[in-house]
């Protein structure tokens, strides 16, 4: 009797982590690792960044819009082109959005 086995946890939380060209994504990890110690942040001190809303807006932008965080970082500090990695969920919304305006 042959068993095959299915790897499908294994290469789901490999795909957490590699581009789509089979590569670690540093973008990926680098994401993960910002929502990780944004949320401790919030959790452990909570009433001093809701105190300041800069601090509460960084921390909220990279929990629940990391790819624009990584393109408010790109213009920033002098991201050339190519810098982040897109999906085409935003490209297709920063067309609609630049079409209707």
């Amino acid at each position: 009797m042959n068993e095959r086995r299915s790897h499908t946890i294994r290469n789901d939380i490999d795909n957490l982590f590699r581009s789509k060209d089979g590569q670690l994504s540093g973008s990926k990890i680098g994401t993960y690792v910002g929502q990780y110690i944004s949320a401790n942040l919030l959790l452990t001190h909570s009433t001093e960044v809701i105190n300041r809303w800069d601090s509460m807006m960084v921390l909220f932008l990279v929990l629940i819009a990391p790819e624009a965080y990584k393109q408010v970082l790109a213009m920033k500090f002098g991201g050339g082109q190519g810098t982040t990695e897109r999906s085409e969920i935003t490209e297709r919304t920063t067309k609609e959005v630049t079409a209707k305006g």
